[in-house]
């Protein structure tokens, strides 16, 4: 079958190694980074992307995953999975939309001690040149892809003050590739990335020395539910990226990363 050109052939890439695949370092199996006795809280965790991050640390030995998404069908079959491949893991899912303050207020309340947070849940808009995306449309990606994840993970710290937590918290947003990058047909989700890139910057210059370290990272481009409704599954653009998607946002996570004042990553 022939292969339509690269969509994106400006995509940054600002290191000259490249790994598509798991490197010792990143690797979930490395016993320095093991992070038995922790609580993993996970937003969009039964997408693509999320049952991934999730699935690595159930590997390095994670205690707790906390799962909140929207299809409560999909989340406890995916906690099933997990269960089934992880006897000694403890998995809550939770339904609700990462833009409901009541309900991320309550179950943050009652998830307790939380050290690691990836916000990973995301929905696209109707590609359409950027004059005609609908504002009812434009709205739902903002408040979904830069307000809902900005709700998380403030609800979080705020519950980090209160509490009195003073072990250390690390904050992983999954930005995107269009974050960085010009495809006009797609312009409101690449803003929508944008901006909470910039709330994450300055949300890490506020905690970055207060125990909380806090990023923006674009996975790559992996194929998945989402961005299979814009690009085909056949396309140029796909890198094999589930296993080192899986370790780099481990790594993150893990103790041996320091703080970053810049907190913007690209993969």
């Amino acid at each position: 079958m022939a292969h339509t050109p690269n969509p994106l052939p400006d995509l940054p890439r600002p290191t000259k190694a490249y790994h598509k695949t798991v490197y010792p370092y990143v690797s979930p199996t490395r016993p320095e980074l093991n992070v038995s006795g922790k609580s993993l809280f996970v937003t969009g965790g039964a997408g693509g992307i999320g049952q991934a991050i999730c699935k690595a640390f159930a590997q390095a030995g994670i205690e707790r995953i906390i799962i909140v998404g929207r299809t409560i069908s999909t989340l406890t079959e995916f906690e099933s999975r997990m269960k089934s491949e992880f006897p000694k893991l403890e998995m809550i899912v939770h339904a609700a939309s990462v833009t409901d303050e009541a309900a991320i207020r309550s179950i943050v309340r009652s998830s307790g001690k939380i050290d690691i947070v990836v916000s990973a849940a995301a929905i696209c808009h109707t590609t359409t040149p950027p004059s005609t995306v609908a504002t009812s449309e434009l709205s739902e990606i903002l408040q979904t892809n830069t307000v809902g994840p900005f709700l998380v993970i403030s609800t979080i710290l705020h519950e980090r003050s209160i509490q009195g937590w003073d072990h250390e918290l690390k904050i992983i947003y999954v930005s995107s590739a269009l974050s960085h990058t010009h495809i006009c047909h797609l312009s409101g989700y690449a803003a929508s990335k944008a901006a909470m890139n910039l709330l994450c910057l300055h949300l890490s210059m506020e905690w970055n020395k207060r125990g909380v370290s806090i990023f923006a990272i674009h996975p790559g481009l992996i194929y998945t539910t989402l961005t299979g409704k814009v690009f085909p599954e056949d396309s140029p653009i796909w890198e094999d990226g589930e296993s080192h998607l899986r370790g780099f946002y481990f790594d993150l996570a893990s103790a041996s990363v320091v703080p970053l004042i810049s907190s913007s990553v690209l993969n």
